[in-house]
């Protein structure tokens, strides 16, 4: 199965250095913040499967309340994918069995699979150790697709290496699709490692993963359809960690070419480093709230309820001032609850805790 190597990775970008997006894409808060963005070989990339296994749980356990045989058994998927990932993957019989990240991923994927029924074609942007989309390409009913795009090099070849295991060939690794006819070293044409086993299975969606120059592709089909078909976003923990002009650019491609309604859902904005707002941010792109829950809710029922958001493309930006008074923007914290979203956030929290508080 094909997946991209930290050398095969830094030579095909090395290809796009002079594109006009290029400096958008540089990880620079990452590295100030000594997260580990460039790994040399494959080994190297172990260290990246331990995020999240030495973090404490307790929150995520509360917030989840309650929790099914079902949930469980869709935890145990995911940790059982990673595992074998691993075993695979780098040859090691001691694994990182990272717990918090299991159960981080899944709350986010019980949101979406109880809030926004009926998603088709999901466009991920910063995917992280890559646990949402596993677990939302293996539980989703009805999912066709899933698109991914990262541009942090360490947490690329990670995803490539762990989705071409857990979901066999209907993973597709595009960062070598879309080089310039330039001479490419012959290796970096078809990229094939026989320690990765196929899992052939029909019925899983297609998983597509997507580097940052393939946004600068906007005449090809792939690009524009991705974008059409797409009806929901999935950015958490990433947006207000990226550069503003990176923001700026993701969100006026959004813009351009997702269809009206399409949503965008997030948990948790990510570490903010400089004064920007990101919902006048969104609201300046034509991005609507439906939903936004901060660190503490004014709501009693929703306890610990970790900050997420959904917005819907309406193609209005911020002159739709009704919005924009109602919302009362500031750089702090801002909650805004639909009434027929309320209710069922209600909803989604009391399926999950078995007395309410207050």
């Amino acid at each position: 199965m094909a997946f991209i190597l930290p050398s095969e990775y830094q030579i095909a970008a090395s290809l796009f250095s002079a594109s006009s997006i290029r400096e958008f894409f540089l990880p620079d808060l990452y590295k100030s913040l000594g997260f580990p963005t460039e790994y040399e070989d494959r080994r190297s990339l172990f260290w990246q499967a331990s995020e999240g296994s030495l973090e404490d749980s307790a929150t995520l356990m509360e917030e989840l309340g309650e929790i099914s045989f079902d949930d469980w058994s869709l935890i145990n998927l995911l940790r059982t994918n990673y595992l074998d990932f691993q075993r695979t993957f780098f040859d090691q019989a001691e694994v990182f069995d990272t717990k918090r990240a299991y159960l981080g991923y899944f709350l986010q994927y019980a949101k979406i699979s109880e809030l926004l029924e009926g998603a088709r074609n999901i466009f991920e942007i910063g995917p992280g150790q890559g646990h949402l989309a596993v677990l939302t390409a293996k539980s989703l009913e009805g999912l066709e697709s899933y698109s991914a795009l990262d541009a942090v090099q360490s947490n690329y070849c990670f995803q490539s290496a762990y989705w071409s295991n857990a979901i066999g060939i209907n993973f597709v690794e595009s960062a070598l699709r879309y080089l310039p006819t330039a001479p490419v070293p012959s290796y970096l044409k078809s990229s094939s490692h026989p320690r990765i086993r196929p899992m052939a299975n029909a019925s899983l969606p297609l998983v597509r993963h997507l580097p940052w120059w393939w946004l600068d592709l906007s005449n090809s089909e792939q690009y524009r359809s991705t974008f059409h078909n797409t009806d929901l976003i999935i950015a958490s923990a990433c947006l207000n960690e990226l550069k503003p002009e990176c923001l700026n650019f993701l969100l006026d491609t959004l813009a351009a070419n997702v269809q009206i309604g399409t949503r965008l859902f997030y948990q948790c904005p990510g570490h903010r480093y400089d004064s920007r707002n990101l919902v006048e941010t969104l609201f300046s792109r034509g991005f609507h709230p439906e939903f936004i829950v901060g660190w503490n809710p004014p709501f009693v029922n929703f306890r610990l309820a970790r900050p997420m958001a959904l917005f819907k493309a309406t193609g209005v930006p911020l002159s739709d001032v009704s919005y924009h008074q109602s919302l009362a923007l500031s750089n702090g914290t801002l909650t805004f609850v639909k009434p027929e979203w309320q209710s069922r956030l209600v909803e989604f929290y009391a399926r999950r805790h078995s007395e309410l508080t207050g």
